[in-house]
């Protein structure tokens, strides 16, 4: 997806679309010089609900205005419908401007290190 290795990445789990929580971490994350920030599964992906376009819009922005990206593995607690995660091809899939789905099988490398299968 990237040409650029990122250094420090923050993992993190279970926002369940909490925006009030995400925003949290990435402002921390922005004061702890994260270049990324992996989700790794019941992030909160409900884009057919009020509540979930509100939580993409207000995370989006977020992310924005502290410069990092966010990827996403999905959890059982998303929109799979939506998602259509059993159907989709692996794959970094953009979902808004800072907020990217690895799809389930996604595969990358940085620095020469590959992901894990």
């Amino acid at each position: 997806m990237t040409d650029d290795t990122p250094q420090r990445i923050l993992l993190i789990g279970d926002t369940h679309c909490n925006a009030h929580w995400t925003c949290f971490v990435i402002d921390q994350a922005e004061k702890l010089g994260v270049d990324l920030i992996v989700q790794l599964g019941d992030f909160g992906y409900w884009p057919r609900m009020a509540q979930g376009k509100h939580f993409l819009e207000w995370v989006d922005r977020t992310l924005d205005e502290a410069g990092i990206p966010l990827w996403f593995l999905d959890g059982n607690h998303e929109d799979h419908a939506t998602l259509a995660s059993d159907l989709m091809p692996p794959g970094f899939h953009r979902i808004t401007d800072h907020i990217t789905y690895l799809a389930r099988g996604t595969r990358w490398e940085w620095d020469g290190t590959q992901s894990p299968a």
